[in-house]
């Protein structure tokens, strides 16, 4: 189906190479770029580019990014980097604050997403699992997704639930909302990350 005309809305600079987007309250689009290990502010027409911050990497590798805007307008921000995953907090004027995770381990990122009570879920595609994560950096495992690589997620509000994007599988996943149980949720093809309608 032929949903609508595709067209480049703004540039950034050579070696740029984006994982993530979210948007913003005030419409601008918030880009996680794992090329430069930086993050974008892109204005809604597209004619204004503004690095908001650079965060610290172990190694110039590229790998898997996750991002998201939180309830108080700061960018949440996930990547892997030699086989660990790291979480930080980074205000629009660009303040970043590295916030060390502790408890289960977690080897890998794919995407963050609310998980209604304050806390964030995060997809692992290496771990093949989702784990839960607190602003202070204590991660639980939520939910396993055995045999699959977990790229996107998205989580209804109304029932917790959450469903699950897989790279490697052409069904979508249903998750509980206390991470017990797992099922097939639709047949859609191959996803690598999804939205939940009306920004919810």
């Amino acid at each position: 189906t032929k949903f609508g005309v595709v067209s480049e809305i703004a540039a950034c600079p050579s070696g740029s190479q984006f994982m993530a987007v979210s948007v913003d309250s005030n419409g601008n689009f918030i880009v996680g770029d794992n090329g430069r290990h930086a993050i974008w502010r892109v204005s809604p027409d597209g004619q204004t580019v503004t690095q908001v911050a650079t965060y610290p990497v172990d190694n110039v590798e590229l790998e898997d990014i996750g991002l998201m805007v939180d309830s108080d307008g700061n960018y949440l921000v996930v990547e892997d980097n030699l086989v660990a995953a790291h979480f930080w907090r980074i205000t629009p004027s660009g303040t970043v604050t590295a916030i060390p995770l502790h408890g289960d381990r977690m080897s890998s990122t794919a995407s963050i997403i609310s998980s209604g009570d304050g806390n964030y879920l995060v997809g692992s595609y290496r771990d093949r699992a989702i784990f839960r994560i607190t602003p202070s950096g204590l991660v639980n495992r939520f939910a396993g997704v055995p045999g699959t690589i977990v790229t996107g997620l998205a989580r209804n509000p109304e029932t917790g639930e959450v469903v699950v994007a897989l790279a490697s599988d052409p069904s979508l996943r249903k998750i509980s909302s206390d991470g017990s149980l797992i099922a097939e949720f639709t047949d859609l093809g191959y996803a690598y990350a999804i939205i939940a309608e009306s920004g919810r």
